[in-house]
Protein backbone atom coordinates (compact mmCIF):
# COMPACT_ATOMS: atom_id res chain seq x y z
CA UNK A 1 0.00 0.00 0.00
CA UNK A 2 1.53 3.45 -0.61
CA UNK A 3 1.22 6.23 1.23
CA UNK A 4 1.16 10.20 1.10
CA UNK A 5 4.98 11.88 2.40
CA UNK A 6 5.17 14.95 2.68
CA UNK A 7 9.25 16.00 2.29
CA UNK A 8 10.62 19.78 3.16
CA UNK A 9 12.88 21.52 0.64
CA UNK A 10 15.81 24.26 1.29
CA UNK A 11 12.96 26.74 0.58
CA UNK A 12 10.59 25.91 2.66
CA UNK A 13 8.41 24.46 -0.02
CA UNK A 14 6.51 21.59 0.79
CA UNK A 15 6.49 18.84 -1.84
CA UNK A 16 4.35 15.52 -2.30
CA UNK A 17 5.43 12.70 -3.36
CA UNK A 18 4.07 9.15 -3.06
CA UNK A 19 6.34 6.49 -1.20
CA UNK A 20 6.16 3.15 -3.07
CA UNK A 21 6.23 -0.10 -1.24
CA UNK A 22 9.99 -1.34 0.26
CA UNK A 23 10.48 -4.83 -1.96
CA UNK A 24 12.86 -7.07 0.68
CA UNK A 25 14.55 -9.94 -1.10
CA UNK A 26 13.77 -13.64 0.36
CA UNK A 27 17.36 -13.85 2.21
CA UNK A 28 16.81 -10.11 3.94
CA UNK A 29 13.23 -11.28 4.64
CA UNK A 30 13.91 -14.05 6.30
CA UNK A 31 16.68 -12.33 8.71
CA UNK A 32 14.43 -9.57 9.31
CA UNK A 33 11.15 -11.34 10.47
CA UNK A 34 12.07 -15.07 10.27
CA UNK A 35 8.64 -16.70 11.94
CA UNK A 36 6.65 -14.68 9.04
CA UNK A 37 8.77 -15.65 6.34
CA UNK A 38 8.36 -19.35 8.04
CA UNK A 39 4.45 -19.25 8.41
CA UNK A 40 4.27 -17.64 4.89
CA UNK A 41 6.29 -20.87 3.31
CA UNK A 42 3.84 -22.89 5.59
CA UNK A 43 0.22 -21.53 4.41
CA UNK A 44 1.43 -22.82 1.02
CA UNK A 45 2.56 -26.02 1.78
CA UNK A 46 6.22 -24.79 1.37
CA UNK A 47 9.57 -25.13 3.21
CA UNK A 48 11.77 -22.35 3.57
CA UNK A 49 15.11 -22.71 1.43
CA UNK A 50 14.34 -26.27 0.52
CA UNK A 51 12.70 -28.22 -2.39
CA UNK A 52 11.93 -30.93 0.24
CA UNK A 53 8.08 -31.63 0.62
CA UNK A 54 6.68 -31.35 4.71
CA UNK A 55 7.04 -35.43 4.80
CA UNK A 56 10.24 -35.62 2.88
CA UNK A 57 13.95 -36.99 4.82
CA UNK A 58 16.97 -36.34 3.76
CA UNK A 59 19.02 -39.12 2.82
CA UNK A 60 22.00 -40.40 4.80
CA UNK A 61 25.09 -41.56 4.04
CA UNK A 62 26.88 -43.68 6.47
CA UNK A 63 30.98 -45.54 6.51
CA UNK A 64 31.04 -48.42 8.73
CA UNK A 65 34.70 -49.07 10.39
CA UNK A 66 36.54 -46.34 8.70
CA UNK A 67 37.98 -45.21 11.56
CA UNK A 68 41.65 -46.84 12.76
CA UNK A 69 42.50 -48.80 16.29
CA UNK A 70 44.93 -46.51 17.37
CA UNK A 71 45.83 -48.73 20.38
CA UNK A 72 46.14 -52.30 21.14
CA UNK A 73 45.82 -52.80 24.86
CA UNK A 74 42.09 -53.68 26.04
CA UNK A 75 39.52 -51.01 26.36
CA UNK A 76 41.67 -48.80 23.96
CA UNK A 77 41.15 -47.57 20.55
CA UNK A 78 38.42 -48.37 18.04
CA UNK A 79 36.33 -51.17 18.22
CA UNK A 80 33.77 -50.11 15.91
CA UNK A 81 33.23 -47.09 14.34
CA UNK A 82 30.90 -44.83 11.67
CA UNK A 83 30.62 -41.98 9.93
CA UNK A 84 27.09 -40.49 9.07
CA UNK A 85 26.37 -37.20 7.10
CA UNK A 86 23.37 -36.11 5.74
CA UNK A 87 23.40 -32.34 3.76
CA UNK A 88 25.49 -30.21 5.88
CA UNK A 89 25.68 -32.30 9.19
CA UNK A 90 28.18 -34.56 9.92
CA UNK A 91 28.39 -37.33 12.61
CA UNK A 92 30.96 -39.52 14.10
CA UNK A 93 30.88 -42.35 16.59
CA UNK A 94 33.48 -44.77 17.91
CA UNK A 95 32.83 -47.38 20.37
CA UNK A 96 35.66 -48.20 23.28
CA UNK A 97 35.09 -51.69 25.08
CA UNK A 98 36.44 -51.91 28.66
CA UNK A 99 34.94 -54.12 31.75
CA UNK A 100 34.23 -53.98 34.91
CA UNK A 101 33.50 -56.09 38.21
CA UNK A 102 30.43 -54.60 38.95
CA UNK A 103 27.90 -56.77 39.01
CA UNK A 104 25.11 -55.83 36.65
CA UNK A 105 27.39 -53.05 35.54
CA UNK A 106 27.77 -54.18 31.87
CA UNK A 107 25.95 -52.68 29.47
CA UNK A 108 26.20 -49.87 26.75
CA UNK A 109 26.71 -46.27 27.28
CA UNK A 110 26.85 -42.84 25.45
CA UNK A 111 28.50 -39.49 25.39
CA UNK A 112 27.31 -36.51 22.95
CA UNK A 113 29.71 -33.75 21.73
CA UNK A 114 28.34 -31.33 19.77
CA UNK A 115 30.70 -28.67 17.70
CA UNK A 116 33.24 -28.38 20.71
CA UNK A 117 35.44 -25.28 21.13
CA UNK A 118 37.95 -26.64 23.55
CA UNK A 119 38.83 -30.13 25.36
CA UNK A 120 37.57 -30.87 29.12
CA UNK A 121 34.74 -28.23 29.21
CA UNK A 122 31.82 -29.21 30.60
CA UNK A 123 29.02 -30.33 28.50
CA UNK A 124 26.08 -28.34 27.39
CA UNK A 125 22.45 -28.72 28.14
CA UNK A 126 21.49 -30.41 24.65
CA UNK A 127 24.67 -32.60 25.02
CA UNK A 128 23.13 -33.99 28.60
CA UNK A 129 19.77 -34.66 26.49
CA UNK A 130 20.76 -36.09 23.50
CA UNK A 131 23.24 -38.47 25.59
CA UNK A 132 20.34 -39.40 28.05
CA UNK A 133 17.93 -40.07 25.08
CA UNK A 134 20.01 -41.76 23.27
CA UNK A 135 21.18 -44.35 26.46
CA UNK A 136 17.28 -44.90 27.14
CA UNK A 137 16.95 -45.70 23.45
CA UNK A 138 19.93 -48.52 23.53
CA UNK A 139 18.89 -50.38 26.93
CA UNK A 140 15.18 -50.26 24.81
CA UNK A 141 17.07 -52.38 22.07
CA UNK A 142 17.13 -54.97 25.16
CA UNK A 143 20.42 -56.68 24.60
CA UNK A 144 20.66 -59.82 26.06
CA UNK A 145 23.59 -60.57 28.45
CA UNK A 146 25.71 -62.98 25.98
CA UNK A 147 26.59 -59.47 24.24
CA UNK A 148 28.03 -58.13 28.12
CA UNK A 149 29.85 -61.99 28.70
CA UNK A 150 33.74 -61.46 29.15
CA UNK A 151 35.46 -64.31 26.71
CA UNK A 152 39.11 -65.83 28.06
CA UNK A 153 41.03 -67.95 26.46
CA UNK A 154 42.89 -70.19 28.16
CA UNK A 155 44.54 -73.59 28.08
CA UNK A 156 41.67 -75.60 29.26
CA UNK A 157 39.54 -77.38 26.66
CA UNK A 158 36.41 -77.61 29.59
CA UNK A 159 34.60 -75.66 31.51
CA UNK A 160 34.40 -76.44 35.12
CA UNK A 161 30.95 -78.28 36.42
CA UNK A 162 30.15 -74.99 38.67
CA UNK A 163 30.75 -72.45 36.03
CA UNK A 164 28.37 -74.18 33.78
CA UNK A 165 25.98 -73.96 36.03
CA UNK A 166 26.53 -70.65 37.09
CA UNK A 167 26.22 -69.71 33.75
CA UNK A 168 23.13 -71.66 33.16
CA UNK A 169 21.08 -69.98 35.93
CA UNK A 170 22.62 -66.27 34.85
CA UNK A 171 21.30 -66.78 31.33
CA UNK A 172 24.71 -66.69 30.04
CA UNK A 173 25.02 -70.80 29.33
CA UNK A 174 23.85 -70.15 26.02
CA UNK A 175 26.57 -68.41 24.64
CA UNK A 176 29.42 -71.13 25.17
CA UNK A 177 29.07 -72.94 22.00
CA UNK A 178 30.73 -76.07 20.91
CA UNK A 179 33.59 -74.62 18.82
CA UNK A 180 34.76 -72.77 21.80
CA UNK A 181 34.60 -75.35 24.25
CA UNK A 182 37.54 -77.12 21.62
CA UNK A 183 39.18 -73.70 21.55
CA UNK A 184 39.40 -73.23 25.55
CA UNK A 185 37.47 -69.91 25.74
CA UNK A 186 35.53 -69.78 28.73
CA UNK A 187 32.96 -66.83 30.37
CA UNK A 188 34.55 -64.95 33.07
CA UNK A 189 32.57 -65.27 36.31
CA UNK A 190 33.28 -61.93 37.61
CA UNK A 191 33.77 -59.36 34.66
CA UNK A 192 31.21 -58.01 32.41
CA UNK A 193 31.90 -55.91 28.90
CA UNK A 194 31.40 -52.32 28.61
CA UNK A 195 30.31 -50.28 25.44
CA UNK A 196 30.94 -46.90 25.43
CA UNK A 197 29.62 -45.04 22.39
CA UNK A 198 31.51 -41.70 21.74
CA UNK A 199 30.07 -39.15 19.33
CA UNK A 200 30.86 -36.04 18.00
CA UNK A 201 28.87 -33.64 15.74
CA UNK A 202 31.78 -32.23 13.69
CA UNK A 203 28.80 -30.21 11.76
CA UNK A 204 25.12 -29.45 11.65
CA UNK A 205 22.06 -27.44 10.10
CA UNK A 206 19.38 -28.47 12.30
CA UNK A 207 18.21 -31.19 15.17
CA UNK A 208 20.99 -33.56 15.07
CA UNK A 209 19.91 -36.53 17.19
CA UNK A 210 18.95 -38.73 14.21
CA UNK A 211 22.37 -38.77 12.74
CA UNK A 212 23.44 -39.25 16.34
CA UNK A 213 21.40 -42.36 16.64
CA UNK A 214 22.65 -43.71 13.12
CA UNK A 215 26.14 -43.22 14.19
CA UNK A 216 25.77 -44.93 17.08
CA UNK A 217 23.77 -47.89 15.42
CA UNK A 218 25.90 -48.18 12.53
CA UNK A 219 28.92 -48.11 15.08
CA UNK A 220 27.87 -51.18 16.99
CA UNK A 221 26.87 -52.73 14.01
CA UNK A 222 30.66 -52.56 13.29
CA UNK A 223 32.06 -53.91 16.83
CA UNK A 224 32.61 -57.63 17.18
CA UNK A 225 32.86 -58.49 20.85
CA UNK A 226 36.74 -58.83 21.63
CA UNK A 227 38.28 -62.20 23.50
CA UNK A 228 41.08 -61.72 26.06
CA UNK A 229 43.63 -63.54 27.68
CA UNK A 230 44.62 -63.01 31.58
CA UNK A 231 47.53 -63.07 33.17
CA UNK A 232 48.35 -64.52 36.51
CA UNK A 233 47.25 -61.48 38.62
CA UNK A 234 43.94 -61.29 36.63
CA UNK A 235 44.81 -58.31 34.07
CA UNK A 236 42.89 -58.96 31.19
CA UNK A 237 44.19 -58.05 27.68
CA UNK A 238 42.42 -57.92 24.51
CA UNK A 239 43.93 -60.31 21.40
CA UNK A 240 41.04 -60.85 19.54
CA UNK A 241 39.08 -57.92 17.76
CA UNK A 242 37.43 -59.14 14.73
CA UNK A 243 36.12 -62.61 16.00
CA UNK A 244 33.39 -62.55 14.16
CA UNK A 245 30.85 -62.59 17.11
CA UNK A 246 28.28 -59.54 16.41
CA UNK A 247 25.95 -57.48 18.88
CA UNK A 248 22.90 -59.17 18.69
CA UNK A 249 20.92 -56.11 17.36
CA UNK A 250 17.44 -55.88 16.21
CA UNK A 251 16.62 -57.77 13.20
CA UNK A 252 15.14 -54.83 10.92
CA UNK A 253 17.11 -51.83 12.51
CA UNK A 254 16.45 -49.23 14.70
CA UNK A 255 15.57 -45.87 12.69
CA UNK A 256 15.23 -42.21 14.65
CA UNK A 257 12.65 -40.11 12.84
CA UNK A 258 12.49 -36.74 13.87
CA UNK A 259 9.80 -34.15 13.40
CA UNK A 260 9.29 -30.28 14.04
CA UNK A 261 6.26 -29.20 14.99
CA UNK A 262 4.82 -25.70 14.57
CA UNK A 263 1.66 -23.65 14.73
CA UNK A 264 0.35 -21.62 11.75
CA UNK A 265 -2.19 -18.89 12.12
CA UNK A 266 -4.36 -19.73 8.88
CA UNK A 267 -6.95 -17.14 9.62
CA UNK A 268 -7.70 -14.30 6.98
CA UNK A 269 -6.28 -11.45 8.82
CA UNK A 270 -2.97 -13.36 9.71
CA UNK A 271 -0.82 -11.13 7.94
CA UNK A 272 -1.31 -7.55 9.34
CA UNK A 273 2.18 -6.86 7.97
CA UNK A 274 0.83 -7.44 4.18
CA UNK A 275 -2.54 -5.55 4.75
CA UNK A 276 -0.87 -1.77 5.44
CA UNK A 277 0.75 0.59 7.32
CA UNK A 278 -0.76 2.81 10.27
CA UNK A 279 -1.18 6.52 9.61
CA UNK A 280 1.35 8.74 10.98
CA UNK A 281 1.53 12.67 11.42
CA UNK A 282 3.91 15.46 10.56
CA UNK A 283 5.71 14.23 14.07
CA UNK A 284 6.09 10.95 12.73
CA UNK A 285 3.13 9.93 15.62
CA UNK A 286 1.08 7.06 14.64
CA UNK A 287 -2.18 8.64 14.74
CA UNK A 288 -4.29 5.59 14.32
CA UNK A 289 -4.59 2.02 13.26
CA UNK A 290 -5.61 0.90 9.90
CA UNK A 291 -9.63 -0.63 9.66
CA UNK A 292 -7.71 -3.91 9.05
CA UNK A 293 -5.20 -4.19 12.16
CA UNK A 294 -8.38 -3.10 13.93
CA UNK A 295 -10.18 -6.18 13.21
CA UNK A 296 -6.75 -8.08 13.38
CA UNK A 297 -6.41 -6.73 17.27
CA UNK A 298 -10.26 -8.39 17.91
CA UNK A 299 -10.03 -11.41 16.07
CA UNK A 300 -8.51 -14.71 17.34
CA UNK A 301 -5.89 -16.50 15.69
CA UNK A 302 -6.83 -19.84 13.65
CA UNK A 303 -4.12 -22.11 14.52
CA UNK A 304 -3.06 -25.19 13.05
CA UNK A 305 -0.49 -27.66 13.57
CA UNK A 306 1.99 -28.19 10.78
CA UNK A 307 4.62 -31.29 10.88
CA UNK A 308 7.67 -31.07 9.40
CA UNK A 309 10.19 -34.12 9.09
CA UNK A 310 13.52 -33.82 9.07
CA UNK A 311 14.00 -29.96 10.28
CA UNK A 312 16.95 -28.79 8.72
CA UNK A 313 18.30 -25.07 8.53
CA UNK A 314 17.91 -22.46 11.53
CA UNK A 315 14.55 -21.14 10.72
CA UNK A 316 12.91 -24.77 10.88
CA UNK A 317 15.17 -24.95 13.59
CA UNK A 318 14.18 -22.44 15.79
CA UNK A 319 10.68 -21.77 14.63
CA UNK A 320 9.38 -25.20 14.58
CA UNK A 321 11.18 -25.52 18.00
CA UNK A 322 8.40 -28.39 19.23
CA UNK A 323 9.83 -31.93 18.06
CA UNK A 324 8.30 -35.35 18.02
CA UNK A 325 10.72 -38.68 18.20
CA UNK A 326 9.65 -41.50 16.88
CA UNK A 327 12.38 -44.74 16.80
CA UNK A 328 10.90 -47.64 15.19
CA UNK A 329 11.78 -50.63 12.46
CA UNK A 330 10.38 -51.26 9.18
CA UNK A 331 7.72 -53.58 10.97
CA UNK A 332 6.77 -51.12 12.92
CA UNK A 333 7.91 -52.28 16.42
CA UNK A 334 8.14 -49.00 18.61
CA UNK A 335 11.53 -48.44 20.90
CA UNK A 336 10.53 -44.81 21.66
CA UNK A 337 8.61 -42.10 21.28
CA UNK A 338 8.77 -38.58 22.98
CA UNK A 339 7.07 -35.39 22.12
CA UNK A 340 8.96 -32.27 23.51
CA UNK A 341 6.26 -28.99 23.14
CA UNK A 342 7.44 -25.08 23.33
CA UNK A 343 3.94 -23.44 24.30
CA UNK A 344 2.71 -20.56 21.82
CA UNK A 345 2.42 -17.23 22.77
CA UNK A 346 -0.84 -16.92 20.74
CA UNK A 347 -2.75 -19.39 22.58
CA UNK A 348 -2.79 -16.95 25.63
CA UNK A 349 -6.15 -15.98 26.25
CA UNK A 350 -7.81 -18.24 24.50
CA UNK A 351 -9.99 -20.65 26.93
CA UNK A 352 -6.79 -23.19 27.09
CA UNK A 353 -6.01 -25.11 30.40
CA UNK A 354 -2.18 -24.91 29.07
CA UNK A 355 -0.12 -22.65 26.88
CA UNK A 356 1.04 -26.08 24.67
CA UNK A 357 0.88 -27.58 21.71
CA UNK A 358 -2.29 -29.81 21.45
CA UNK A 359 -1.48 -33.29 18.95
CA UNK A 360 -3.91 -34.97 17.90
CA UNK A 361 -4.24 -38.83 17.11
CA UNK A 362 -4.23 -37.98 13.39
CA UNK A 363 -0.45 -35.83 13.99
CA UNK A 364 0.76 -39.09 16.03
CA UNK A 365 -0.38 -41.52 13.71
CA UNK A 366 1.25 -39.71 10.48
CA UNK A 367 4.79 -39.41 12.55
CA UNK A 368 4.62 -43.13 13.27
CA UNK A 369 3.58 -43.98 9.86
CA UNK A 370 6.04 -41.94 8.17
CA UNK A 371 9.17 -43.19 10.45
CA UNK A 372 7.72 -46.79 9.87
CA UNK A 373 7.99 -45.95 6.02
CA UNK A 374 11.41 -44.47 6.59
CA UNK A 375 13.16 -47.35 8.86
CA UNK A 376 11.75 -49.44 5.97
CA UNK A 377 13.83 -47.90 2.85
CA UNK A 378 16.75 -47.25 4.94
CA UNK A 379 16.70 -51.04 5.50
CA UNK A 380 16.40 -52.05 1.85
Amino acid sequence: MSSKVELSSNNNNLNTTEAKPLWLSSATFARVDPELYFERHLRQGLRPGTQRGLDDFRAINSQRGSLTCVEEAAGQGSFGSCVVRSGQTSVVCGIVIGTTETRGGGGIYTNVEILRGGFNSAPSGEEMVISQRAGELVRALGLGPSNFAVRVRTPEAEMEEEQAEMEEEEGVGEVREEWERERGIVVKRDRWLVYTAHVQVLSRTGPPFDLVWAAIMGALGDVDIPEFEEDDEGNLFCVGRRTGRKLDLPVGGAVSSTFGVATVDVSKNADVFAEGLPDYDEDENMTSLSSSEEEEKESKPELKVVMLADPDGEIEETCASSRVNVVCNGEGRLYGFSFAAIGDDRLRGQDLNHQGLVLERAHIEQALGLAQERARKDVA
